[in-house]
């Protein structure tokens, strides 16, 4: 495993966190007088790309993590200041979320979200 820089973990969570906190204030926007109703959108699936913390405080997207990268479960960083960063990100810090390993856990999330539905 590849040494763990807190320094650059923290600095892309806080790059994740300014991108939610922009994208936050646009959704929070009032509609224009007159527009009609958005639709209310379906449940969105999470990914290889969601932040973590979404995976693991999900049951069943932390089920197929339990299954495929146990190990992320243990990490105490990951579990801590990486909450907001998504696995795709966590592989420059973690050689065992290859390419690979990315499209087969995305691949079971996608699977295990749909079987649950």
């Amino acid at each position: 495993m590849k040494p763990l820089s807190l320094l650059k973990l923290g600095a892309v969570a806080a790059l994740g966190l300014g991108v939610v906190l922009t994208a936050s204030a646009v959704l929070a926007a009032p509609a224009p007088a007159g527009a009609p109703p958005a639709a209310t959108p379906a449940a969105k699936k999470l990914t290889v790309d969601s932040n973590f913390g979404q995976l693991v405080d999900n049951p069943v997207t932390n089920a197929v993590l339990k299954k495929l990268a146990p190990a992320l479960l243990t990490n105490k960083t990951f579990l801590g200041v990486g909450r907001d960063i998504s696995l795709r990100a966590m592989a420059q810090y973690d050689e065992s979320l290859t390419a690979d390993k990315l499209k087969e856990i995305d691949a079971a999330l996608a699977q295990a979200q749909s079987a649950s539905s």
